[in-house]
């Protein structure tokens, strides 16, 4: 725990705040920075429960595997995968190990990409270890194996001591990202993202226009942010897909079957944030029909962004385009009406008119 600054600092020296004032811990510490390997702060981690968790390489150093296969591949030894290196297998042995030392806690599935892991985690009881406890202690075997493999990649430098992470070593960046698992609803949706990452790191490759964030472009006389094919905004034919949260599914049905077959009669692109379950349905159908689609985002674009495992195919064949007016934020969204009602207009003032998608200057 942190200590509370003395009372007598405080009184000798007071603050006068012309907005609100900081929390305690700002006055030295600064403001907290956006970060993805923060842990959540009203979460209990050593209770039972579940986490996907996401660790990355040193300065993302491909040490684990290797790529390979064809991501149009579906069945046979050419599907997407990553041959694992000694060191990668070294590390799948690790994470099973860790019901070893713990044996409250299983390993559930694992992906190892060349630069970082995805895996998940069931805290089957109470344990007396936090989390981060068990990741460190992960870490540290990870790092015995690999200077086991290894031994000439030992820092020994005074250089090389300052630029790695005094507990970590060379192997692992300092911290890990959490996923807290709440139903089986979203732990089906993650085991379906862990296994298909080599297909969308191929895709990237193979198609970098469609999968390279294309900075800030004006759509409808905002500047946003845009991964995918920008030219979908020149279409001068668009339809905008609104759905209220309280239609019926025949309703939904019904809309579905008349924005589609307007679609295909009028080569349409369809535009639309996706967010209720009527737009996720009549979007996805979209997709599966092969009509092109504007997303808008709510939450902006992260450092390393992937398209919904549902984009995928249209990312690479340059039938979607997201956008966000939003930059990406880790903390939990508190305007969230507010938001969808923007995105919703943004998406009227998109199919008004054909917008141009030059960059800013």
């Amino acid at each position: 725990m942190e200590k509370e600054p003395p009372q007598k600092w405080e009184k000798e020296q007071p603050q006068k705040w012309e907005k609100e004032p900081p929390k305690k811990w700002e006055i030295w510490a600064g403001k907290k920075k956006p970060s993805m390997k923060r842990r959540c702060q009203t979460n209990d981690y050593t209770r039972r429960g579940m986490y996907m968790i996401t660790m990355a390489t040193e300065g993302r150093k491909p040490i684990l595997g290797t790529l390979k296969g064809d991501p149009e591949t579906k069945d046979g030894e050419n599907t997407p995968h990553v041959e694992l290196s000694p060191l990668g297998e070294k590390i799948r042995e690790c994470w099973l190990n860790i019901h070893i030392y713990h044996p409250e806690i299983e390993p559930r599935q694992l992906c190892i990409m060349p630069d970082h892991i995805h895996g998940i985690l069931f805290i089957h009881k109470k344990t007396d270890k936090h989390l981060g406890h068990i990741i460190n202690g992960f870490k540290i075997g990870c790092r015995k194996a690999m200077r086991a493999l290894l031994p000439t990649t030992t820092t020994t430098t005074q250089e090389a001591k300052r630029d790695s992470h005094p507990t970590h070593g060379e192997l692992w960046e300092a911290g890990f990202n959490d996923r807290i698992i709440k139903d089986e609803e979203q732990l089906n949706r993650l085991i379906t993202y862990i296994y298909d990452n080599p297909k969308r790191l191929l895709l990237k490759r193979k198609y970098p226009e469609y999968f390279t964030q294309l900075g800030t472009i004006n759509v409808a006389g905002m500047p946003m942010q845009a991964m995918g094919n920008r030219f979908l905004l020149d279409n001068p034919n668009k339809l905008q897909v609104q759905c209220s949260r309280h239609l019926y599914s025949d309703e939904i049905e019904k809309k579905k079957q008349d924005i589609l077959q307007t679609a295909k009669d009028s080569h349409a692109v369809v535009v639309s944030p996706c967010i209720s379950p009527g737009e996720q349905q009549i979007s996805t159908a979209a997709l599966e029909s092969q009509i092109p689609l504007i997303v808008l985002l709510l939450n902006g674009f992260p450092k390393y962004f992937k398209p919904h495992p549902r984009y995928l195919e249209a990312c690479a064949n340059g039938r979607l385009l997201m956008i966000s007016p939003f930059e990406h934020q880790n903390e939990k969204i508190n305007n969230m009406r507010q938001r969808c009602l923007q995105l919703n207009t943004i998406a009227e003032e998109i199919c008004k008119k054909q917008l141009l998608s030059s960059p800013q200057k």
